[in-house]
């Protein structure tokens, strides 16, 4: 197997490459090589970062621990997919029981294209605001939902809890890569 080696591999001095561990689903420090890419492309190996990944391929629900500093994936979606984001009330209850910083938010980003609509959808009372990579923020119906219509890879958001009065916080999607619409509830 062939050794792929970046400056910022752990153990890059000795030549070492980290090792993909399927029991752990994460990289170790070792000889060896990343995982085959499903998608085609050559995977890199990374510096472990503590940043977890979290995979939701069908419609479902985002759970508080699936958003706190994460990259939520869509791998293996295979149709229309729309994930609903926990309530504000619920993740202002986990800041404050468990000490969590109020800047809380995670990225989405597509790892499989082409496989229908992929949407994320605050609960019903929280209000909505999205950028679509124009600058340009605009406040969405509450329950509304921001959707890349035709997920290509690569394709990101970037969702923030962000305060809009005293003691008042709501959600805030943003499109740096790709085309995200607003799209309904």
């Amino acid at each position: 197997m062939e050794r792929i080696q970046t400056p910022l591999s752990p153990g890059s001095a000795t030549g070492q490459v980290p090792v993909w561990d399927e029991e752990t689903k994460r990289y170790e420090p070792g000889a060896g090589a990343p995982p085959p890419d499903p998608d085609g492309g050559v995977p890199m190996p990374f510096v472990r970062t503590g940043i977890r990944v979290v995979n939701k391929s069908s419609t479902g629900a985002l759970s508080v621990a699936d958003i706190f500093g994460t990259v939520v994936t869509n791998f293996g979606q295979e149709a229309e997919a729309h994930l609903t984001l926990p309530s504000i009330a619920e993740v202002i209850a986990a800041i404050d029981v468990d000490g969590i910083g109020i800047e809380t938010g995670f990225i989405l980003q597509v790892r499989t294209g082409g496989a229908g609509a992929l949407g994320l959808v605050p609960a019903e009372a929280d209000k909505h605001y999205f950028d679509d990579g124009t600058k340009t923020v605009v406040p969405l119906n509450n329950g509304e939902a921001v959707v890349i219509s035709d997920p290509v890879m690569g394709d990101t958001l970037v969702v923030t809890l962000i305060q809009t009065g005293p003691e008042k916080w709501d959600w805030l999607t943003t499109c740096p890569r790709g085309a995200a619409v607003r799209g309904g509830s």
